[in-house]
């Protein structure tokens, strides 16, 4: 047929990240990872499913009070720091991730995540994780990674806070990241539609996005030092 897009394969999203890259507001900015434009038009409607899981989430909230006094601790954050934001009506595409929690007690930074199922969908319709590509593996060989540790008496290692939410989507995917919560972070009040301004957990090509913007980091980087070596 002509003028369709290919499928994009694993393989080509490296190739194609560096230009929908882009800085704004300090902040790195890129699209979700489409299999093609057209994907958009395949994703399914699956609202009365993500209403179903929320309904059951609720009825956890009234029986565990301190289960969501955690969440709307975390939810309120996320609003404030910009990295969710309730949405009008126009906004909505027809698709939304249901949403549950993931409770680390043992961990240090983050002891309650949210973790959003992309894969969530409505019979045979298609869910937004069929209509994206996860992208090339770009974690590096752990014996690479053994051997540099060893490379030098003193190693550092490191780790971002909340790193797939530091990464912003570009606006006109952000629609297709919707969920449902209370307006507010009030329980007494209505459910309504929010969306993330960010890539979030539970998204197949989040892990991707994440890995390409920190290896073009340090790319450019790399490039800064050796321009600076050779003044």
């Amino acid at each position: 047929m002509p003028n369709e897009s290919p499928e994009m394969k694993p393989s080509d999203t490296l190739c194609n990240f560096g230009k929908e890259l882009t800085i704004t507001n300090n902040r790195y900015e890129c699209p979700l990872q489409w299999k093609s434009p057209k994907m958009r038009e395949t994703l399914g409607n699956n609202f009365e499913v993500a209403k179903k899981r929320f309904a059951n989430l609720e009825k956890r909230f009234n029986h565990d009070e301190s289960l969501f006094d955690r969440y709307n601790a975390v939810m309120k954050d996320q609003i404030q720091a910009g990295i969710i934001e309730m949405c009008s009506d126009e906004c909505f595409i027809g698709y939304v991730m249901p949403h549950r929690e993931v409770l680390r007690d043992s961990s240090s930074s983050t002891k309650t995540r949210i973790v959003y199922d992309a894969s969530s969908k409505s019979g045979t319709n298609a869910s937004l994780n069929e209509c994206l590509v996860s992208g090339e593996n770009l974690n590096p060989n752990l014996i690479d990674v053994t051997l540099k540790f060893r490379e030098h008496k003193i190693a550092f290692c490191g780790d971002i806070a909340r790193a797939f939410l530091q990464i912003e989507v570009t606006k006109s995917d952000r629609n297709y990241l919707c969920f449902l919560y209370y307006k507010n972070c009030d329980k007494t009040l209505p459910v309504t539609m929010y969306h993330f301004n960010r890539h979030c957990f539970g998204v197949t090509c989040s892990p991707f996005v994440l890995a390409a913007t920190i290896k073009h980091i340090l790319k450019n980087i790399k490039k800064s030092i050796l321009l600076h070596m050779k003044c």
